[in-house]
């Protein structure tokens, strides 16, 4: 791939702190990937126990990014081939993605995921307060 990957879980900066905020609103595990101004990607997990074994796998969290960098949508993890090790490696607890795009000026610059025990979609005002916090993890 050519790029550098950093793979940090539980620092104490902004990213986490908004990690750490929607984790505590959704009650889900958080997964947000960024890419850098060198081109790498930062790739950002809450602390989740369902989350432990899934974010030992740098591969997977690539995967997890690239589906929310991909544009606004919910998934059954079980069902799309490149998800589904999320699903197993939860010990069949994490049910759900949840994707959205971080956009600056326009482009993509990250992806914020959210992965849920539970398979219902999130409601309106859930996906309001997903965009929110990618606007300010974008920036």
């Amino acid at each position: 791939m050519g790029c550098e990957e950093r793979i940090f879980s539980g620092q104490a900066d902004r990213p986490d702190r908004i990690l750490d905020r929607i984790s505590v609103e959704l009650d889900a595990a958080v997964v947000v990937v960024f890419e850098t101004v060198d081109g790498s990607h930062e790739i950002r997990t809450s602390e989740s126990r369902a989350l432990r074994r899934v974010a030992d796998d740098p591969d997977l969290l690539r995967e997890i990014g690239r589906s929310a960098m991909a544009g606004r949508q919910t998934i059954q993890l079980e069902r799309i081939p490149v998800l589904a090790p999320a699903f197993v490696l939860s010990g069949r607890r994490l049910r759900t993605f949840h994707g959205l795009p971080m956009t600056a000026h326009g482009d993509a610059v990250g992806g914020l995921a959210v992965l849920r025990l539970s398979e219902l979609p999130l409601e309106e005002s859930e996906w309001l307060l997903l965009a929110s916090f990618a606007e300010q993890g974008a920036f």
